[in-house]
């Protein structure tokens, strides 16, 4: 038992040179440090108990306490039955792929296919959607839905598209391929507004501003990645210190980011969220500026509207495969979204776009930026 560990145990009322049963003194731990008692710790008490190494521990002893973790973080926690994997996966960290965005791009498309109306936002979230970072090769989706209990309308669509649901616990539903396919993607299926979905795009959001955390975050993965190659749960638990450690810097980095905003952005009411479809385009003038309103796999996008003619002529919206852009095409022009710069033909103007926020109520709100804010 490391010296870290006994000073935690202490704090949490157990003598570490006399701790009694693994599961009781995890459960104070738990109690004092909430996750920050990780699987580890649950580990190195059973190990001290039975006077082993923690590397000796019985294999069916380490997925008993496992799911004992497993439900005490996540509330209402249960495995699927027949979910299992036939293939071992052991753990394995790469440097940043740029071809990631892409294969994101290719499973958002087919989820937003199968899932139609059920999915509110479908992102890209974990390592793979940081720029930079080293990550396992698998891509993590973050899917929002309106009634997470509603599994109707959401489970069967992500398992047409081939990714198995695994488990459930109260906040969120975790799919991922099962019996012998490549593990190459998960998703993670949450409800809108939840604490679950806030924090994983805080996360995403801040590791891609913050380059020190970044690379900090990549050389913690490689590491653990090594110690824990045949152990995803542990390898998982075993980065909970400093995520949690960074999703405090990462509060105070968006209220900064939130307080300049707020100071450069007005916001104008457009229109109710479920009034405008995927796929659909909505023509709105803002203070006199012709907007163009855009839905897409549950996102909302709003770009200049340069065109001459009252009615806006949409030709196409959806994801270049090239490099994972949502483009609206007019005019045989194509427009990214998400920065203006036009795609087809490169050397058309870019045209401007404006930032779009849901509020609690659901209401879909433009904001207007610079000159056009006063």
């Amino acid at each position: 038992m490391d010296a870290e560990l006994r000073v935690r145990l202490t704090a949490a009322g157990v003598d570490p040179d006399s701790p009694g049963d693994p599961a009781d003194a995890w459960r104070h731990l738990h109690d004092r440090w909430g996750r920050r008692a990780t699987l580890l710790d649950r580990y190195a008490l059973e190990a001290a108990a039975r006077g082993i190494p923690v590397d000796a521990l019985d294999p069916d002893l380490r997925a008993r306490v496992t799911l004992d973790v497993l439900a005490a973080h996540e509330p209402g926690f249960e495995l699927i039955a027949g979910s299992g994997r036939n293939r071992n996966d052991p753990i394995e960290v790469v440097a940043y792929d740029p071809a990631w965005p892409m294969r994101f791009a290719e499973w958002r498309v087919r989820l937003a296919a199968e899932l139609g109306d059920a999915a509110l936002r479908i992102e890209h979230v974990g390592s793979t959607a940081v720029p930079g970072l080293a990550a396992k090769p698998v891509i993590d989706i973050q899917v929002t839905v309106a009634e997470i209990a509603d599994e109707e309308r959401y489970v069967p669509p992500i398992e047409r598209a081939g990714i198995a649901f695994r488990s459930r616990d109260d906040q969120h539903r975790y799919f991922r391929p099962a019996g012998g396919r490549p593990r190459e993607v998960q998703v993670h299926v949450c409800r809108a507004g939840s604490e679950w979905e806030r924090v994983h795009l805080l996360f995403r959001d801040f590791l891609r501003a913050d380059t020190a955390v970044r690379e900090a975050y990549g050389r913690l993965k490689v590491e653990l990645a090594s110690r824990h190659r045949a152990d995803r749960i542990a390898y998982n638990e075993a980065k909970s210190g400093f995520i949690l450690d960074a999703l405090e810097r990462a509060q105070e980095w968006r209220a900064r980011v939130d307080r300049a905003d707020a100071d450069a952005v007005r916001y104008a009411r457009v229109l109710q969220a479920d009034e405008l479809r995927d796929g659909e385009l909505m023509p709105v003038e803002i203070d006199g500026t012709p907007v163009v309103l855009v839905r897409h796999a549950g996102e909302f996008f709003a770009v200049q509207n340069n065109c001459s003619h009252k009615d806006f002529p949409l030709s196409a919206a959806g994801f270049d495969p090239r490099d994972e852009v949502l483009v609206c095409a007019w005019h045989g022009g194509c427009f990214d979204v998400r920065t203006g710069d036009a795609v087809v033909p490169p050397a058309t103007e870019p045209v401007e776009t404006f930032p779009v926020r849901v509020s609690e109520a659901g209401w879909v709100e433009i904001g207007l930026t610079g000159s056009l804010a006063r």
